[in-house]
C-alpha cells in the first residue's frame, strides 16, 4: 500500500514536533506532582558558551570586480612555457574557418591562471 499524501504529511509533523515533547521515564514520573504539570529536569541541557565568532577572512563576502580583472597571485608558468601551452592548444583544437584556434585565444594564459590559482 502506497501512503497518501495525508499520511505522509503526518508523519513529517509528527517528526517536527518530537523534539518539543517533554520526555519522561518512569523514574523520573515517581517523583513528580503530576497534578500541578511539572516538567522533569534536564541535566544535560546546558547554555550555548558565549564563544565569539572567529573574523571573517580578508576579502570574503564582495564580489569581485569584473570590470577591472587582476590576478592577486603569482603565475606558475614563464612565457616561453605559455607559449608552448598555445602550441599545444593549437595541436588539440586547430583553426578551422568558424573559428580560431586554441593557442590564438589564449589558453596558454588560461591555463597559467588556473594552474596558478590558490585553490584546492
Amino acid at each position: 500500500m502506497t501512503p497518501s499524501r495525508r499520511t505522509t504529511l503526518q508523519w513529517m509533523m509528527a517528526a517536527a514536533a518530537l523534539p518539543l515533547a517533554h520526555w519522561t521515564t518512569p523514574a523520573m514520573a515517581e517523583g513528580m506532582d503530576h497534578a500541578a504539570g511539572a516538567v522533569p529536569p534536564f541535566d544535560g541541557i546546558a547554555d550555548w558558551p558565549d564563544i565569539p565568532p572567529p573574523p571573517p577572512a580578508p576579502g570574503y563576502g564582495r564580489d569581485p570586480d569584473l570590470a577591472s580583472p587582476k590576478v592577486p597571485w603569482a603565475l606558475t608558468l614563464a612565457a616561453a612555457q605559455r607559449k608552448t601551452v598555445d602550441v599545444l592548444g593549437d595541436l588539440i583544437l586547430p583553426q578551422d574557418t568558424a573559428s580560431p584556434g586554441a593557442g590564438a585565444l589564449g589558453v596558454g594564459a588560461f591555463i597559467d591562471e588556473w594552474i596558478s590559482a590558490p585553490y584546492p
